[in-house]
């Protein structure tokens, strides 16, 4: 029982769980082929993944000193790691995470490309994630709420950014919007799945759930121009 106790292995196990919380952790780690999830943003599914890191960190601590070099080291990163992320999180910087780059919609919209999409059963993995993605974009929002309601907001020049970048993703596609383009070019510019691989149905499931993604899409920006921007002015436009 002693090895289930080494730094190695509460880092192999907290990754494994995270990924539970997290799928788009779990699609860009292969854990799951069909991995049709989408995280949950919310407040609380913040606080259930800062929940497992301080389970984890509660592990560490409690484990035998490591002896051997390799699991000290994986020791003291995994601390370092694990509690950088509860200072960001105690500051409240997820009610704010805003970003063209790294924030949330651009993670969750940028996981179809590393999504199988070779078959008709890869293609219904790819829909029923895509359906989910209106679900996953409020629950985000939810957490935008909470930062505006506790004077956490992002900088004007951010948030202006990302409301340009959500409109270029819903004029995408001849102005379908970039999940049926996406569709259409069988993921990444490559040939088309429509007629080899899916049935009609399936093509018609799959349209249906581009034009709701797209449309969860738009309500961010027309959300984030007429409600959030206002509240920004004055915000510093800090980087780094």
């Amino acid at each position: 029982m002693a090895e289930l106790n080494t730094a190695r292995a509460i880092a192999d196990r907290y990754v494994t769980e995270l990924a539970e919380l997290d799928p788009l952790i779990s699609t860009r780690l292969g854990l799951r082929p069909d991995e049709d999830r989408l995280p949950d943003y919310s407040p609380g599914g913040h606080e259930a993944r800062m929940s497992l890191v301080r389970s984890t960190l509660a592990d560490l601590a409690a484990a035998p000193a490591p002896t051997d070099p390799d699991d000290r080291r994986c020791a003291k990163l995994l601390k370092e790691r694990l509690e950088s992320l509860l200072a960001i999180s105690e500051q409240g910087e997820q009610l704010r995470a805003i970003s063209n780059l790294f924030g949330p919609p651009q993670g969750m919209r940028n996981v179809f490309l590393d999504m199988p999409a070779a078959t008709a059963d890869d293609w219904a993995v790819i829909t029923r994630r895509m359906t989910r993605f209106p679900q996953a974009l409020a629950s985000y929002r939810e957490s935008l709420t909470a930062g505006i309601d506790r004077g956490l907001i992002a900088g004007p020049r951010v948030v202006s950014t990302v409301i340009d970048q959500l409109g270029d993703w819903a004029a995408a596609g001849d102005g379908k919007g970039w999940f049926a383009e996406f569709a259409t070019a069988g993921g990444s510019g490559g040939p088309s799945p429509r007629s080899s691989t899916a049935a009609n149905g399936q093509q018609a499931e799959l349209d249906q759930a581009a034009r709701s993604a797209i449309e969860a899409i738009m309500d961010l920006r027309d959300w984030l121009r007429q409600t959030y921007l206002p509240l920004t002015a004055g915000q510093s436009d800090e980087v780094g």
